[in-house]
């Protein structure tokens, strides 16, 4: 997790683009905004999800 804006953001790593479950349950707290999901693989959004490769991790804060 890390606070932007005063909002908690979940964070996820995950080795594959496999489905991510409890990432998606978090995201239905109307109170979340969107979450990050670093994958190796590409880029996307999919909802309050966003999908990204891992070598972008460094650059959220």
């Amino acid at each position: 997790m890390i606070e932007q804006n005063a909002k908690v953001i979940p964070v996820e790593v995950k080795a594959g683009n496999n489905r991510s479950q409890s990432m998606d349950q978090l995201l239905k707290n109307e109170d979340i905004p969107y979450g990050y999901k670093f994958v190796n693989g590409n880029c996307g959004i999919n909802g309050k999800k966003i999908t990204l490769p891992l070598y972008l991790a460094m650059y959220v804060d």
